[in-house]
């Protein structure tokens, strides 16, 4: 029989469970977004967090009225109580208003767009100055990565145990050092 020719027998079948893969891989992503949806408050402060984010984006629609616009602010609605109506009738104030007449649900919605927005920036700030860092010290290596990661990661630690320092134990009158993940001191000392 020649390497051309084929056999008259049948290929063997492959038994099941055995051969590739036919559903979806378990990727490092999937693993973490199962881990993280297991538990309860991952998962209620992952939509605590959606919400806050949308309540943000959407402050100009969700709010009654917008604390920043002076020519539509009224000082005869002063520190007006929860659910009380303007003094025209056209708005109801849900959380009451401040001193100057503006609605509060108004300003803290359009206060968490300024909150997230200052959050954001100084963290893109954080980065780009670790990244540069990080990046001059993986380049230059020896003595200058030791001095940009390895003083700046001890002056950080000694930062927080500058913190911590000595709490007084009021029961007693002693001292006692605090861990380096603890700043304050416990109510039960």
């Amino acid at each position: 029989m020649s390497i051309l020719e084929t056999s008259s027998t049948p290929a063997p079948e492959i038994p099941a469970g055995i051969g590739p893969a036919i559903g979806p891989v378990d990727t490092p992503l999937r693993r973490f977004t199962r881990d993280f949806f297991s538990s309860r408050i991952a998962t209620c402060g992952f939509i605590a967090l959606v919400l806050v984010i949308i309540a943000a984006l959407f402050a100009p629609v969700l709010s009654p009225q917008n604390p920043y616009d002076l020519a539509k602010l009224d000082v005869m609605d002063s520190r007006l109580a929860p659910g009380k109506v303007s003094e025209d009738g056209t708005l109801t104030f849900i959380l009451g208003t401040d001193e100057q007449g503006r609605d509060m649900l108004s300003a803290i919605l359009y206060g968490v767009r300024i909150s997230m927005l200052v959050g954001v920036v100084s963290t893109l700030i954080a980065l780009a100055i670790g990244l540069l860092l990080g990046l001059f010290a993986g380049y230059a290596g020896g003595r200058t990565e030791t001095e940009c990661i390895t003083q700046k990661h001890q002056a950080l630690l000694q930062d927080e145990q500058g913190k911590c320092g000595n709490h007084q134990n009021s029961a007693t009158g002693g001292t006692r050092e605090c861990s380096r993940f603890e700043t304050e001191p416990d109510n039960e000392w």
